[in-house]
C-alpha cells in the first residue's frame, strides 16, 4: 500500500508525488518504527498503519537488533505470542560487550559504535544460554534472532501414587520460563450428548429462539436446532472440556433442511487456551428443501490428540439466506457420541516457580497438565495420566503375625501373642524383627538388619525405619556407661549424638545414629523398639 501510495480523489489509486514510496527508499533513513491500531480515521480503517523513519543523531552509531522466540507453529517465522521476554542479550566482540534484556514480545536492540566486525550474540536466563553469530556490515544495522523449537515440559512423575500424601509432580524445565502452571482434571470416558436439553450448552443465537426441537428428532425426545433468519452466524457450544486420544472421533446425526448454498454447517474444535476455532467437518446448504431424514456423520478429532479442547456447532452465513424460521429451516443435530475422548471435570490448578510441586489429590484418576509460563503467557502444556489410590491399611504386629501364622501352618497365637519371644532363635525378638521388616520365622535379610560401624571419628549405627508400621516406635539411644540411655536431644544425652536421615524410599527411611569418639571415654549405641 505504501509502495503504490494508494489514494482517492480521481488519482487512479495513486497519490501524486508518491511521497510514501519516496520515503520508503530514502537512503538517509536507517531506522523504522511501525504502529498498528484497530480503529478508523474517517473512511480509513478498520486498521490504521503508520511507518515512522529516522536516523540516529550520532553518525557513527548503529544498532544490533532481533527477536528471541519459540517457533510454536513451526513456520520458521516470528508470530505474535511466540516471543521470550526477560532474557539477557550480550553482544560481544570488537573488544567490547554491550547488553540489554528482551522486551515483552521477545524483541531486543543494542546501540553499537563499532561496525564491519563479527559479533557474538548470547541469550541467557532461566538456566539457559545460547550464542548466535552475527555479522555487522560496515555502516549498517544488523539483525540476529534466537529461534527455538518448542518442546513441552515432559512429566516424569509416577503414574500411580497413594492419596495419603501429596502427589509428587516433577517435570523437565523449559528455557525462558519464569514459572509453571499445573492443572489436574478428573476424567471419564466422554458420555453421549443425547441432545435432550440445553443444560450444559452455550448458544449465540440471533434473533433469539430456542435451540431445542422436540418435533424433529433422530432419537429420544429432542434435538439441537440452529436456524438463520437474518444472516447472522449461529453457534451451539458444548460447555465441557475434553481430552482427545490418538484415534479420537465424533459421530452425530445431522439433518439440514431449507438452506442456501451460501450457508455452511460446521463442527469446530478449539484447544483450551487458544483463540481460534478449527473446522473439522463442513456441510453446505443445498439451495432448497434439503434432507428428508437424518444422516449419520463421523468426524476425526485427530487434530486435538493429546490436547484439552472444546467443541461447538456453527451455522455460518456467507451471503444469501432464507428469512423464514421453524421446523423446515436450518440444521438439526442429535445423538452426539465420542470415541477415544475423555471428559474432564473438577479442575484443580496451581503454579510453581520450580520444576516440581506437591499436589494434594483425593483418590481417583486424573489427567495432569503442566504449562510453562513464558513472557507472562501459558505455553502449550504436556500431560500425563495419573491414578491416586487409597492408602493401604496401616500394618499392625497382631494382624501381620496372625496372617503369618496361617501361611506358615503355626498354631494360632504362636507369634501374635508373644511379641517378646524369639520364635526362630536368631537372637532378635519377634517384635524387633517385625519393626525392621525381617523374617520372624526364618533367616533375616542382612540389608534390613541394623549395622554398626566406625566412620572417621564417629561410632555409627545404620538402620531402617518403616513409617507404615505405626504401632511400634524405633528410637536410637546413646550411653557412656551402659546404665543411662538417652535419645537425641534428651537432657543428659552425650554431646554430639545425632540421628540423621540419609534417604527415603516410599514409607521406609534409611537413617544413621552417630556418636563422636572421645579420647578416654566410652560410647555405646543401641536401637530401642517399643510398642505404641
Amino acid at each position: 500500500g505504501f509502495e503504490v501510495d494508494w489514494g482517492g480523489g480521481g488519482t487512479g489509486g495513486m497519490q501524486a508525488g508518491r511521497g510514501h514510496r519516496v520515503a520508503n527508499h530514502n537512503p538517509v533513513f536507517r531506522e523504522i518504527g511501525i504502529g498498528i491500531v484497530l480503529g478508523t480515521n474517517a473512511p480509513v480503517g478498520p486498521m490504521i498503519v503508520t511507518e515512522n523513519f529516522g536516523k540516529d543523531g550520532v553518525a557513527s552509531r548503529y544498532y544490533a537488533t532481533g527477536v528471541a522466540y519459540y517457533d510454536l507453529d513451526g513456520d520458521h517465522f516470528y508470530d505474535a505470542g511466540e516471543g521470550i521476554a526477560g532474557l539477557r542479550v550480550d553482544a560481544s566482540g570488537a573488544g567490547v560487550t554491550e547488553y540489554c534484556t528482551t522486551a515483552a514480545g521477545g524483541g531486543w536492540v543494542i546501540p553499537m559504535t563499532s561496525t564491519g566486525l563479527n559479533r557474538t550474540i548470547t541469550f541467557s536466563g532461566s538456566g539457559f544460554s545460547q550464542a548466535v553469530p552475527m555479522t555487522v556490515p560496515p555502516n549498517s544495522n544488523a539483525k540476529a534472532d534466537l529461534k527455538l523449537n518448542y518442546i513441552p515440559p515432559a512429566i516424569n512423575s509416577p503414574p500411580t501414587a497413594s492419596a495419603a500424601s501429596p502427589y509428587p509432580l516433577a517435570f523437565n524445565g523449559v528455557a525462558g520460563a519464569t514459572g509453571y502452571r499445573w492443572s489436574a482434571y478428573e476424567f471419564v470416558n466422554a458420555p453421549p450428548e443425547n441432545c435432550e436439553s440445553l443444560v450444559g450448552v452455550v448458544t449465540q443465537l440471533s434473533p433469539a429462539y430456542s435451540a431445542l426441537s422436540t418435533t424433529v428428532v433422530s432419537q429420544g425426545s429432542a434435538s439441537y436446532h440452529l436456524q438463520n433468519s437474518n444472516g447472522s452466524d449461529q453457534t451451539l457450544a458444548i460447555e465441557r472440556v475434553f481430552h482427545a486420544g490418538a484415534s479420537a472421533s465424533l459421530t452425530f446425526a445431522s439433518r439440514i433442511r431449507y438452506a442456501t448454498t451460501s450457508e455452511f454447517f460446521k463442527v469446530q474444535v478449539k484447544e483450551e487456551g487458544a483463540t481460534e476455532w478449527l473446522t473439522v467437518d463442513t456441510q453446505a446448504g443445498s439451495g432448497g428443501a434439503g434432507q428428508g431424514a437424518f444422516v449419520n456423520r463421523q468426524v476425526s478429532l485427530g487434530a486435538m490428540a493429546g490436547k484439552k479442547f472444546r467443541i461447538r456447532f456453527l451455522l455460518e452465513s456467507t451471503g444469501s439466506y432464507y428469512t423464514s424460521s421453524g421446523d423446515n429451516m436450518g440444521w438439526f443435530i442429535d445423538a452426539v457420541q465420542f470415541a477415544d475422548v475423555r471428559r474432564l471435570s473438577a479442575e484443580r490448578t496451581g503454579t510453581t516457580s520450580t520444576t516440581s510441586a506437591s499436589i494434594p489429590l483425593p483418590v481417583g484418576s486424573y489427567h495432569l497438565y503442566v504449562s510453562p509460563i513464558v513472557s507472562g503467557r501459558d505455553f502449550p502444556p504436556s500431560w500425563a495420566s495419573v491414578t491416586l489410590t487409597a492408602s493401604p491399611a496401616a500394618a499392625t504386629y497382631f494382624t501381620e503375625m496372625t496372617a503369618l501364622e496361617g501361611s506358615s501352618g503355626l498354631v494360632a497365637g504362636t507369634l501374635a501373642n508373644f511379641p517378646l519371644s524369639d520364635h526362630d532363635g536368631d537372637g532378635f525378638p519377634n517384635l524387633v524383627e517385625y519393626a525392621f521388616g525381617v523374617s520372624v520365622v526364618g533367616a533375616n535379610d542382612p540389608a534390613k538388619v541394623p549395622v554398626s560401624l566406625v566412620t572417621g571419628s564417629q561410632f555409627v549405627l545404620r538402620y531402617r525405619r518403616d513409617l507404615g508400621r505405626t504401632d511400634v516406635s524405633v528410637m536410637p539411644q546413646a550411653s557412656t556407661d551402659l546404665i543411662r540411655w538417652k535419645a537425641v536431644g534428651e537432657l543428659g544425652a552425650p554431646p554430639g549424638f545425632t540421628d540423621v536421615l540419609l534417604s527415603q524410599q516410599g514409607n521406609v527411611e534409611f537413617r544413621e545414629a552417630r556418636l563422636p569418639i572421645s579420647a578416654g571415654k566410652s560410647g555405646f549405641l543401641r536401637i530401642m523398639v517399643m510398642p505404641d
